[in-house]
């Protein structure tokens, strides 16, 4: 369940941004640009579903690459400014107050969630997902992009662990670096994080930034649903990974 002291879809209702490192084109076309080629080994796409599509930084460029793609969200800010971004240009864009429920009836071929079902669902809300995703035979392919491995996030707030360049995409803002490690080890500590590098079988919550799955509990509930499974690491995080979830030939 979600903690009762941050409610996730409270903090999203009334965001314009989809919380992205940085909130560049450049950086949004080398990671929709990730995501294509990915989509491209590992399924043959014909309509993709994005789920908690967000602010449509990333759905516009998936259009932009040529994919044919719809997008949906729970917040009506995040749609309306979607709809903004993609001004002047055929979109299919909906604002959906249950998501499960529209995934039920979905006709799209593959799903795909960058830094939403992934960070915003539960271990057993992910296994309910696993489970419709099975029961739905229109779709073959779901991939969760930008999910959080607790260890690698936890050494990463530790100070160990290098981010890009900020001259890497000009003009970007990118989050705080973290300061040198010892500082930054000595503050985290401090504040009992480490447990999470210590307890890297659990699931975790991070704040706004939702739940942290490691990829091992990943794999067992997907174990369970029959499916198959492939992992890549982020190219654009050091802590963060994609889970490609398909259907096994019966």
């Amino acid at each position: 369940m979600l903690r009762k002291r941050f409610n996730f879809t409270r903090h999203w209702a009334d965001q314009m941004s989809s919380g992205h490192r940085y909130q560049t084109p450049a950086f949004f076309r080398d990671k929709a640009q990730e995501h294509h080629d990915l989509l491209r080994r590992f399924a043959d796409v014909v309509e993709i579903c994005d789920v908690g599509c967000g602010a449509g930084e990333l759905f516009s460029e998936y259009q932009r690459l040529g994919m044919n793609v719809i997008g949906i969200d729970i917040s009506p800010a995040m749609i309306l400014a979607a709809h903004e971004r993609n001004r002047g240009s055929e979109v299919r864009l909906q604002c959906v107050s249950d998501t499960f429920a529209f995934l039920s009836d979905c006709s799209s071929d593959t799903w795909v969630s960058c830094g939403a079902l992934g960070q915003y669902l539960s271990l057993s809300d992910l296994k309910a997902l696993l489970v419709l995703f099975a029961s739905n035979p229109r779709v073959q392919t779901l991939v969760l992009f930008d999910c959080i491995e607790p260890a690698r996030y936890a050494l990463y707030r530790a100070g160990i662990g290098a981010l890009p360049s900020s001259s890497e995409y000009v003009g970007a803002t990118p989050s705080p670096n973290p300061r040198t490690a010892r500082q930054s080890l000595k503050s985290y500590l401090a504040r009992v994080h480490i447990w999470r590098i210590i307890n890297a079988n659990r699931s975790t919550t991070i704040g706004s930034a939702g739940f942290a799955h490691p990829a091992r509990l990943i794999k067992r509930i997907t174990e369970a649903a029959d499916l198959e499974l492939s992992f890549q690491c982020s190219a654009h995080y050091e802590y963060r990974y994609h889970a490609v979830f398909r259907k096994n030939a019966r």
